[in-house]
This record gives structure tokens, C-alpha cells and sequence, in this order.
């Protein structure tokens, strides 16, 4: 009773959607509406089994589908909306059928004309629907979800479309209900959709892209990555083509983002920790190895180097430093990916191939 009383004096402030509740830090970073979403969180694990269940279940409804305008979230607004949407799902595990009766306020709320609420009722059906929470046509709820990236019915907006594939990104990593709406031709077009959203940051040329578009970029990426993990063997051609779009962003978000995507590839979510996936990891470790400079990637690239040697003039100068610069390239990312993956497989304890000991300690000291 202390703690909802506590919690309500900072979800009045929150409700009421005055702008300071999401642009004044109250403390180390933290807004006012952040505090109240973690707080309705923490209030939503502890209410388990507790007869105040029916009170924080008012609270989340009133911030959260009151029609608040809270959940713009100033410059942290995707944050806002994803813990916003993990409340709903925390609620969602105690009260299934009031759960139900959500999704069909969201439901409808996925084609209001306001991105953020667009948004914000994207993250909030994926969440829902990621914890079992029952409905006719579940498959035609995915394909209002998807249709923000394939064939959007109103104009896209960053952070309709960034919701989206972090919605969409995290039912996937339980249920194949996404990659069961696609219909034929629809992994092709989604793919291209993702390669196209990546081309701000893969085009030298090109100014320095925004945070809401970098924060959709690396967005696509993992949950296309996540998308594939249920593919089977299919998975291995989406392995490539996000290494072939890693290798030319080569900044240290972009990085983090393309190594959390690859993680997610070969990830099995049938069974996290079972053969499929030890397998897979495995196979992407000697993959990134010879990107990061072990023994055979080091003997190729002398070959090439001895070849640009043989040439004399400024030319054979200049191929040289391409060539270096390609393969520094290439070996930050195979390194860079090699740790995210490895921290994956200790979290996931998936076992590590013995015979790879020595291969990834010497990748790490170079």
C-alpha cells in the first residue's frame, strides 16, 4: 500500500502529460515518466498473487491506453514506449482476459493518424501476443504490424516503423507468428525493405544519419536477424547478407547492433540451449574467426598484398592502403562480433568447440 502510494504521486504528474514529465531528469538521467513506467513494472511483479493486482492494473490502463500523450517520450521516446509495452506484458501473464481486451484497443489504435500512438500500439500487441495472450486471428494482428515496413497505408514515420521491428523482433524470439503471416514473396520484400532502410549508413557520400533513423536502421537489422532464426538452413543466406551490410558500417553502435542481429540468426528459439543452436554457434564462430585474422584469412591476405607488391608506381601505393583499410575493417568487425556472440553462448551456455580455444585467443591479442 506504501509503495502504490508512493507510486501515484509520480503517475499523477505523468498522466496529466505536462512536457517537463519527459524532458526534466529527476535524477542520474532518469525523467519523471520513466520512473513511473519502471515503477508500474516493478508494481506489476510484485502484485503477483496480491489482492492490489486490480489497482495497478488501473494505473497502467490510465497512463498507458488513457490516451495520455505521455508516451511521445521526448528524445527517449522509443525507450518510454518499449518499457511501456513490457508493463502491459508483465500485467498480461496475471490477467489474460483482460489482457484480450487490450489488444482490441490496440488494435484499433494501429491505424490512428498519430505515428507515436501508431507506435506505441504496435510495441504493445507484439508484447501481448509474445506472452500468450489469446485472440481469433492473431496472424492478421502480426500482418497490421507488418504491413508498417511492406506496404504501409499511411505515410511511414521513423518511430512507427522503429517500433514496429522491435515489436515484431521480440514476439519472433518466441513464437514463429511473424514468419507464419508472411505470405510468398513476403520474406524477399522484407529483406529488400531492411537493405533499403540501411542505405543512409552504407552510402559513403552520404551526410551523417539522425539518431531516430540510425535507432531504425539498427532496429531492422535485429529483427530481420531474429526473423531468419527460424528459417532453418534458409538462415545461412541471411547470415551473409547482414555480414555483407555489417562490414560497410563500421561505426560502434552500428557494430553492437549488427553482432546483437547476428547472435539472433543462429539463435534456435525452439530450444535456446540445445544441439541447433550450439551448432550454429559454433559455425558462426569459425565463420567470424577468419574475418578476424586467423592463420587461413592471414595467408589469404598476404597473397593479395604479394600481388599488390609485384606492382610498382603510385598506383600499387594506393591499392595497398585500400587493402589495408579493408582488412583493419574487416577484422574490428569479425572481433567486434566474436565477443558479442561469445557473451551470447555464456548466456545461453552453449559450449565452446575446444579446438577454437587457440584460434580465439590469438584473434583477441592481435
Amino acid at each position: 500500500a506504501v509503495f502504490l502510494v508512493m507510486l501515484d504521486y509520480i503517475l499523477s504528474t505523468a498522466i496529466e502529460g505536462k512536457p517537463f514529465t519527459v524532458t526534466d531528469e529527476i535524477v542520474d538521467g532518469v525523467t519523471c515518466l520513466e520512473l513511473a513506467l519502471r515503477g508500474l513494472h516493478l508494481a506489476a511483479a510484485l502484485s503477483k498473487g496480491h489482492d492490489v493486482l486490480g489497482a495497478v492494473i488501473k494505473r497502467a490502463e490510465a497512463l498507458l491506453l488513457g490516451g495520455s500523450s505521455c508516451l511521445r517520450g521526448g528524445r527517449n521516446g522509443n525507450k518510454m514506449r518499449r518499457l511501456g509495452a513490457r508493463v502491459l506484458g508483465a500485467l498480461a501473464k496475471q490477467t489474460p482476459g483482460t489482457a484480450t481486451v487490450w489488444l482490441q484497443q490496440l488494435d484499433a489504435s494501429l491505424g490512428d493518424a498519430s505515428p507515436e500512438k501508431r507506435a506505441a500500439a504496435a510495441l504493445s500487441v507484439c508484447e501481448l501476443l509474445r506472452e500468450g495472450v489469446t485472440t481469433a486471428e492473431p496472424a492478421k494482428m502480426c500482418q497490421k504490424v507488418l504491413s508498417f515496413l511492406i506496404a504501409p497505408q499511411i505515410d511511414p514515420d521513423s518511430a512507427a516503423l522503429t517500433a514496429a521491428c522491435d515489436g515484431l523482433r521480440r514476439l519472433s524470439e518466441r513464437k514463429p507468428l511473424v514468419w507464419e503471416a508472411l505470405q510468398e514473396g513476403g520474406k524477399e520484400i522484407l529483406f529488400d525493405r531492411v537493405y533499403g532502410l540501411s542505405t543512409p549508413m552504407m552510402d559513403a557520400d552520404s551526410v551523417e544519419v539522425g539518431t531516430s533513423t540510425a535507432d531504425l536502421i539498427y532496429a531492422s537489422w535485429r529483427f530481420l536477424g531474429q526473423l531468419a532464426a527460424w528459417d532453418g538452413d534458409g538462415s545461412k543466406l541471411c547470415l551473409e547478407k547482414l555480414i555483407a551490410i555489417g562490414r560497410r558500417n563500421v561505426s560502434e553502435e552500428a557494430l553492437a547492433a549488427m553482432g546483437l542481429a547476428l547472435c539472433a540468426v543462429i539463435s534456435d528459439p525452439l530450444a535456446p540451449q540445445g544441439e541447433i543452436a550450439a551448432s550454429r554457434a559454433a559455425e558462426l564462430l569459425r565463420r567470424l574467426l577468419q574475418m578476424a585474422g586467423d592463420e587461413e584469412a592471414s595467408d589469404k591476405a598476404g597473397e593479395v598484398t604479394d600481388a599488390a607488391d609485384a606492382e610498382d608506381g603510385a598506383a600499387s601505393l594506393a591499392r595497398k592502403r585500400v587493402l589495408a583499410a579493408e582488412r583493419d575493417g574487416e577484422q574490428r568487425c569479425g572481433v567486434v562480433w566474436l565477443a558479442t556472440l561469445m557473451r551470447r553462448m555464456s548466456q545461453q551456455q552453449l559450449p565452446l568447440p575446444a579446438d577454437l580455444v587457440t584460434s580465439l585467443s590469438r584473434a583477441f591479442v592481435r
